[in-house]
């Protein structure tokens, strides 16, 4: 039977976790990113032997000329892959972080996914602003 404290423990792992590979991705991770990787998520399982890493990807502004530029949506969905699939290759890295700085029995295997939520929230506001407008448009013509 699984006790209750047990659920909370592995929720307090997960939020120590998804704070050790944040702050390795900011400053200690032996590659360079050229975007900003946030820690969305983390999902461990109950022995905690396990974790399941959500990722979400933002492009770096560039300022060029007071102006800046973004990433088409097309290649920031390619970034997102690479960065996720480089962060897998370098997965031992971010245990190794994880064994140095938690006091865990044992080291989760850390996998890394990409969390897609914040691109559906961001195009269902789009499509429910261009409702808006709509419906705004349709209102004046009558």
């Amino acid at each position: 039977m699984k006790n209750t404290g047990d659920g909370r423990r592995v929720h307090r792992v997960e939020k120590e976790v998804q704070s050790v590979i944040g702050m390795h991705l900011i400053s200690g991770f032996s590659q360079r990113l050229s975007v900003f990787v946030n820690v969305s998520k983390v999902i461990m399982a109950g022995d905690l032997r396990s974790a399941k890493i959500y990722l979400t990807v933002l492009p770096k502004w560039q300022q060029e000329s007071e102006e800046f530029e973004i990433k088409s949506s097309s290649e920031e969905l390619t970034s997102t892959a690479e960065v996720v699939s480089l962060l897998n290759e370098y997965a031992f890295e971010f245990q190794n972080k994880i064994s140095s700085e938690l006091k865990l029995r044992y080291v989760p295997k850390v996998k890394f996914y990409a969390d897609l939520s914040t691109e559906k929230v961001i195009q269902v506001d789009s499509l429910l602003s261009q409702i808006s407008n709509d419906n705004k448009n349709n209102t004046e013509d009558q």
